[in-house]
C-alpha cells in the first residue's frame, strides 16, 4: 500500500499496530515541509518572519519548536538574503527539539560528539549566546569544514570543530575533555528510518540487519562518550530512526552500562510542550504522522 519493503512495514506494524503504521507510512510518502530555525544570535523568530515577509516569503511558526518557521516551499531558501546574512538555517523541527532538550546555557562546556555538518551544533551555540565552549566532533573532515563555514555565516564564535577517529582510538584524542562537559550530545549514526519522507529511496537501500548493526555502534558510542560529561552533567542520546532497536533498547543500555541515570526531559523542553508532544519522564519519540516532524528519538541522562 505504501511502497515500503516488507521488513520495514512489519517493524512499523509491530511497534505501532497496523492502523497507526498505515498512518506513519502515508506520512512518510508525503512531501516534507521546508522548516527553518531562526538564528537567535541575529534576531528572534518574529524578526526573521518579518524579514522573510519583506522578501515576499510566507512563513508560519512551527507547532512545537520556539525557533522554527515553515516556509511555503516555493522559493530557493539558499538564495534568500536573510539566509546569506545568517539569519536562519534549514533544520527539521524535530532536530530543533533535540537541541532544545540539551538545555545548553551561556558559559557551559558543550560537546556535540557526532556533529557532522553542524546543524544541531549551531542551534546549541545560539542557545549558549556564543558564551562558553562548544566542541563539534566528527570523523568526517569535509563535514566539519562545512560546519565551520556555516558557523561563520551564523556569527558563531565559540564553536571548536575537531576531527576525531571513528573507533576506540578517539578515547585518547578526547582525554582533554574527559569529565569536563556540562552537556554531551550523542546524535548517533543510525539507519535513518525516521527520515524516509526526505530520502524516499533510502528504504530500498536499507537491509533488515541495519537497525541491529547500527544499535551495536550506538551502544559503543554511548559507553565511549559518556565519560566526557562531568559528574551531574547531562548526556542526550538521539537518533533519526524509528523503533526500539536503535532507541529505547540503546537508552536502556546507557542507563545500565554507561554510568548514566535517566533525567527529566520536561524541564528542558518546557512542561506544556513536553505534555503536548507526549514525552515520557526522560524520553521523547517524534513521528511524522503525530507531530509533523521527521522521526526522531531522544533520551536525557544525568552523569553519576
Amino acid at each position: 500500500e505504501a511502497s515500503l519493503p516488507r521488513w520495514i512495514a512489519a517493524r512499523f506494524a509491530a511497534q505501532l499496530g497496523l492502523e497507526e503504521a498505515r498512518a506513519l507510512a502515508a506520512a512518510m510518502n508525503e512531501r516534507a515541509p521546508l522548516t527553518v530555525r531562526a538564528n537567535v544570535l541575529r534576531g528572534d523568530r518574529d524578526d526573521l518572519r518579518a524579514r522573510l515577509a519583506a522578501e515576499e516569503v510566507r512563513a508560519e511558526p512551527t507547532r512545537s519548536s520556539p525557533w522554527g518557521l515553515v516556509l511555503d516551499g516555493r522559493e530557493n531558501a539558499f538564495a534568500l538574503r536573510s539566509f546569506r546574512e545568517g539569519r536562519f538555517e534549514i533544520q527539521d523541527e524535530g532536530s530543533q527539539l533535540i537541541a532544545l532538550a540539551c538545555g545548553a546555557r551561556p558559559g557551559d562546556t558543550v560537546v556535540d560528539t557526532c556533529a557532522g555538518a553542524g546543524g544541531k551544533a549551531l542551534a546549541l551555540a545560539a542557545e549558549m549566546r556564543n558564551k562558553g565552549s562548544l566542541h563539534a566532533l566528527d570523523p568526517d573532515a569535509e563535514r566539519l569544514d562545512e560546519a565551520r563555514r556555516r558557523a561563520r555565516r551564523a556569527g558563531v564564535h565559540n564553536l571548536r570543530a575537531r576531527e576525531i577517529a571513528a573507533g576506540p582510538e578517539a578515547e585518547a584524542q578526547l582525554r582533554d575533555l574527559a569529565g569536563k562537559a556540562d552537556v554531551v550530545l550523542v546524535d548517533a549514526p543510525c539507519s535513518g528510518l525516521g527520515t524516509l519522507r526526505r530520502k524516499p529511496d533510502a528504504r530500498w537501500r536499507l537491509s533488515p540487519e541495519d537497525p541491529a548493526r547500527f544499535a551495536a555502534l550506538q551502544r559503543e558510542l554511548v559507553k565511549r562518550l559518556a565519560p566526557l560529561a562531568r559528574p551531574g552533567g547531562r548526556l542526550v542520546y538521539a537518533t533519526c530512526s524509528v523503533g526500539p532497536t536503535e532507541n529505547d533498547e540503546v537508552a536502556d543500555f546507557a542507563a545500565r552500562e554507561a554510568g548514566l541515570d535517566p533525567a527529566p526531559i520536561a524541564p528542558l523542553l518546557g512542561e506544556a510542550r513536553a505534555r503536548a508532544l507526549g514525552a515520557s519522564e526522560a524520553r521523547l519519540t517524534l513521528l511524522p504522522h503525530r507531530h509533523g516532524t521527521d522521526g526522531f528519538f531522544m533520551a536525557v541522562f544525568r552523569k553519576r
